[in-house]
Formats: C-alpha cells, structure tokens, sequence
C-alpha cells in the first residue's frame, strides 16, 4: 500500500452527466426501460444556426467548446458534504471506474461508512475541495460513543458535555459496542443524539447534541438526506471547527492508515499515561511558583477552590517578601487602604506621606513613628484621641511608616487581589455590580466572584480575598496565575502574558474593548440558534 494508492483510492469524482441507456424495450415498448438515467443538464447546449439575411447579420456557429464526457452507469453516485472555505456543503461525488474505496479504508469506515455496500451505510461523507475523503457526518447516541473509564468527579470532566471533552482533547469514538478499559459518554442519558463530524477512524472532532432524531444526516433517502443538509446547515461552525482540525493533524498517508484503528489498547494506554502525568502536575505542589506572593497553603487553597467552584480564578502576583510575613499570620491588606501600596523591600503595607499617615491612623490602623512606637486616632466622647503602643520583641524588622493591624498589632500585608474570576461556559461574560439602592459601590462584584471568594477564605486562617477583580475595576496591572478548574495552573510573569490569555478567553476588563466586526462579517444569532435547536 503506498502513498499514491491510498490518495487515488480515497478520492473520487466531482458530480456530472450519466450516458443515457435504454435496454431492448426502448419508450415506444409497451415495457419501456426504467434504467434510464437523466441527464442533469450540466452540458452547454449549443446556439443555434441563424441564416445569412437581408440584415447582413453573419451565420452564428454552434458553441463547440468541449463537453465534459458522460460517466457510465457502473459509476455509483454518493451524497457527500464538502468542506470548502471553512463551510459544509451538500454534494455529489462519483466513484472512478478503477475505485477501490474499500481496500483503502480505515476499519471504521467499513463499517459506518455509506460508500461501504453492504455495510451500516449510516455516516454520510465529507471530503475536502479535492473530493478525498476526509471523514463522515452522521447521528449517534451517547451509548454507542466511547470515552476511556474514569472518575469524572476527580477529573473535572461532565458526562455528555461534548465541547469539554473535545476542549481537553479527550479521546472519544463512535463504536457499535463499548471495548474493554472505556466507557458510554453519557450514563446518565445514554440515549441522547448527537450529530458529530468524525475523522476516518471514528474519532469524534466535533458536533452537538440535537434531539432524538437519528439517523437524519446519515440515511441516504431523499427525504432524509435533505433532512440532514438542513441540519448540518444549522449546526454549521460546531461541526466545521473540528474538521479543520483533521486537515491539519491527520494526512491520509498509507502508515496513518494502518494506524487509525479507533479505540484501540494503544490509545487506551496512551490517555491513561496523560492523565497520569497530568494528575501529578496537577498536584499544588509540583504548581507553586513563589513569584505569586502565596504560601504553599494558600496556593493549594486556590487551587481546590477553583476546582470546587468549576471556575478559572486568576489572582495577580503580589510581593514574595510578604510569604514568611504571611506564615506568621500578618493579616492583607483590605479595601479601605488601597491608596497605599506595600514596600517592595519588605512586603509590608508602608504610609510614605503625612496626607497617608494620618488618613490610615483616622481610619483605626496604627501607624509606625519613631522610637519603635505606633499611633492611631480613635474617637473617644466625640473627639478625636490619639493611642499608641510599643512594638518591642517583634519578629520583623520595624521601619517608620509600616501600617500596624489593630487587632493582631502585627503589620499588615499585600492581600490576595483577583483579577478576575471566569465562568468557563462563557467567558466573554464580565458584568459587576456598581451601584445600589442609588448609591455607588465601592467593591465591585457578583455572584460568581463571591462564591470563589468565600471557597478561598473558607481554606485559609484568615479572610485574604477581601474585594472584588481587578478587572471589573481597571485594566491589566503586572502578572498574575490562572487556576483553573482542572486543576491545572498557569502563571504569565508579566502583563502582556495576561492580556494574551484574557484574549484567548475573548474577554476583556472594564477598561479593554471588544473589536468591532469587519463589515463583511457574517452575524449569528447564538440564542436564536440554541432556541431552534430546542
């Protein structure tokens, strides 16, 4: 089997005009032949002939550009969609008289295929602007596709959400039987349908759920097969996206051929050594990096929240100079004190000016002075008195201008500031409440920011995510880690790594914008399409 023959044999002809043949008992029988095939009217006809006349007007000559020659009756016609310029389009393909499909085919597609005689006929193909073929379309229920076994608890992952598991790059197969080692995709609803694009070994690259109407795409009836055109139609990008992807990833070369066997052992141990490894770096441990400013306590915090919660929690980096002040249980720095940064030097909340100095001190916070002491302004009889206390045997190293918790009297900290707290299913979404009741907030937030705050603090000695993100306030401020709901995490050490991963998401802060549409692009009602589909 070489290169040229699988290319050969998988390709095949564009849709043109048929001979036309009678049998003995021709039209004026009174058994005429019902072989006939009709011609679809793709050959030019020619002009007619015009006589010279008194006008003067010249002969007009009959069109002889060359006709496309008719193909023989022996060549079977399929329905086919075809992918071109990023569209599924219903069309004809025609087998060349040499055409050994079969020879060439992956073991699925002997089975599944319609261009298989005899076999289930139930998967409809798609091939690419040269007519090979490069998978199928067609209608299946959840029981009969295969997702390797599991603890979809441990693993983050939901039975039958199909754009999950295609995100994760989880193997998943049609098959007319579950294989050892795997799994139906959806136990709890296992005889939902999905129309889904598969590559030529059955592997499912893309789809959606649509109802319980089996079978429209993939049966070649005529009233089926326009069933199923309008249905790809509808579907349109969720089937396309994936295809793409077989393009790039799968050439149909004759040693891919021999390996696209579908739900094999090999893939089998393959996924199970993924995860294994994923499961390990997944571990809080092997994530931590100190340029995030947290213990290793607080990091797993994050880490498990965001699993819990099913939400990507993004927190900006704050100074590594804070950790072994946080160890001691110096407490963050809360909202009412965001004028005033924390040292780069010591990580410790610092009151630079007189203005800060005494803002800090009115609102109940001791402030460092001099001779190792510490002033606030508290109010007594309705004035306003000053109150100190010594900072002796202290565990850190005093400076003036250091902001002193009254409750602790331990200095306070960087906290943990979100930039951001994302739903997974929409990303795109970043909508905060900024005023109530007439009055405007001064913590700006939601429901989805609160659940993830309150998962966070719940897992550490203290309250350390005390106000809302970053980026329902401003813009993008230095670095920050992502966690995410597998629990993965990942870090982007400056602030271009963070605006690129907001990009990748389409989301954009307060302060960003959304680009506006090209003139020429094609708008979609979303909703309106997820109604119909209903």
């Amino acid at each position: 089997m070489s290169d040229q023959q699988v290319t050969y044999h998988r390709t095949f002809l564009p849709d043109g005009p048929y001979e036309h043949c009678t049998n003995c008992h021709d039209t004026r029988s009174g058994f005429p032949g019902r072989t006939k095939l009709e011609d679809p009217g793709l050959i030019r006809k020619p002009a007619p002939l015009r006589p010279f006349g008194e006008t003067g007007q010249n002969f007009e000559s009959a069109n002889m550009s060359q006709r496309q020659k008719p193909y023989y009756r022996s060549q079977k016609r399929h329905h086919a969609y075809m992918l071109n310029n990023g569209k599924l389009t219903p069309t004809y393909i025609v087998e060349k008289l040499d055409q050994q499909f079969g020879m060439f085919a992956t073991v699925w597609e002997l089975e599944f295929s319609n261009l298989i005689p005899g076999g289930r006929g139930t998967y409809t193909p798609v091939v690419d602007q040269t007519y090979a073929v490069i998978g199928h379309i067609g209608s299946v229920s959840a029981n009969l596709m295969a997702v390797v076994k599991q603890d979809f608890y441990e693993s983050g992952l939901r039975q039958g959400d199909l754009e999950q598991f295609l995100d994760r790059d989880e193997p998943l197969y049609v098959v007319s039987r579950i294989p050892q080692g795997w799994t139906n995709f959806d136990a709890r609803a296992p005889f939902q349908i999905y129309t889904v694009a598969v590559s030529p070994d059955g592997e499912v690259v893309s789809g959606e759920v649509t109802g319980s109407n089996a079978g429209a795409v993939a049966v070649p009836g005529p009233f089926e097969y326009l069933s199923g055109m309008a249905l790809v139609a509808r579907l349109g990008y969720a089937l396309v996206r994936g295809l793409l992807k077989v393009l790039i990833r799968k050439a149909l070369q004759s040693a891919v051929i021999k390996e696209l066997a579908g739900p094999t052992r090999q893939v089998l141990e393959r996924v199970l050594a993924r995860r294994a490894a994923l499961k390990v770096a997944r571990m809080p441990q092997n994530s931590y990096r100190t340029v995030t400013g947290m213990t290793r306590d607080h990091h797993a915090a994050f880490v498990q929240a965001a699993e819990e919660t099913r939400l990507i929690i993004v927190v900006r980096h704050t100074n590594p100079k804070s950790i072994p002040l946080i160890q001691q249980g110096c407490p963050g720095k809360p909202k009412n004190l965001e004028f005033i940064n924390t040292s780069p030097q010591s990580g410790i909340v610092m009151a630079n000016t007189s203005d800060e100095v005494l803002k800090a001190q009115r609102l109940g916070y001791y402030v460092v002075g001099d001779g190792r002491k510490a002033k606030r302004f508290i109010k007594q009889n309705n004035q306003e008195v000053a109150e100190e206390i010594p900072l002796n045997g202290t565990f850190w190293q005093v400076e003036k201008g250091q902001v002193i918790d009254p409750v602790t009297k331990k200095p306070i900290v960087g906290d943990y500031d979100l930039m951001g707290v994302i739903d997974p299913k929409n990303p795109g979404q970043n909508i905060g409440l900024v005023a109530k009741n007439g009055e405007k907030l001064t913590d700006v937030s939601n429901p989805l920011v609160q659940k993830a705050a309150a998962s966070i603090n719940l897992r550490m000695d203290m309250p350390r995510v005390l106000h809302g993100p970053q980026d329902m306030y401003k813009g993008f401020r230095k670095g920050a880690s992502a966690y995410m709901p597998d629990g993965t995490v990942r870090h982007f050490d400056t602030e271009d790594g963070v605006r690129a991963f907001y990009e990748s998401l389409k989301r954009q802060p307060r302060a960003g914008a959304y680009p506006r549409p090209s003139p020429e692009a094609e708008v979609v009602d979303e909703l309106a399409a997820r109604r119909a589909r209903r």
